[in-house]
């Protein structure tokens, strides 16, 4: 279980890390907002998953 609370954990880094990735790049703001919009959502998802395994008595 401590395996898995590890690779959901990492997930939720390279969410964010992945934007990053248009600091300094010709991106349109329309496909910035799109794709913010998307990981923010994965990352919500990401995290309320994180918070059930904590939940979980292994």
């Amino acid at each position: 279980m401590n395996d898995l609370k590890t690779w959901v954990s990492a997930v939720l880094t390279d969410e964010y890390t992945c934007t990053d990735e248009f600091d300094g790049q010709k991106v349109s703001k329309a496909v910035k907002s799109t794709i913010n919009k998307s990981v923010l959502y994965l990352a919500q998802l990401t995290s309320n998953c994180l918070a059930l395994f904590n939940l979980l008595d292994y």
